[in-house]
């Protein structure tokens, strides 16, 4: 991935995060997590979701072609979901595709602390 593309795919991931005002009473922690995890928090409550979290980094070819050597290409994702299955289901396909390194994964009911 190019640098001016990693820009904008960060610019893009920013933007997915809730920017819906936060209800009163709710957890602080809904404004620093993707929209969906506000959307299932109003319908379901914190123990109607679950929560998952993932970090790992996977294989790739250098981007400026100065080396024939792999370079690691690392991910930090969070998504909530409605089902421990879901959660679950997410979390497998990560750690498909980033499995060079995985530095945590979790699936949890819940909001994070």
């Amino acid at each position: 991935m190019k640098p001016f593309a990693v820009l904008i795919a960060a610019a893009l991931g920013a933007a997915c995060v809730a920017t819906t005002p936060i209800p009163p009473g709710a957890p602080r922690v809904l404004a620093s997590l993707p929209g969906e995890c506000l959307a299932l928090y109003q319908a379901r409550g914190q123990a109607g979701l679950w929560f998952g979290g993932f970090h790992g980094a996977k294989e790739g070819r250098s981007p400026f072609g100065v080396s024939d050597d792999d370079v690691l290409y690392d991910t930090f994702q969070r998504a909530c979901f409605p089902d421990e299955r879901s959660c679950r289901r997410w979390l497998y396909d990560l750690q498909t595709e980033y499995k060079a390194m995985v530095y945590s994964a979790e699936c949890r009911r819940g909001l994070p602390v």
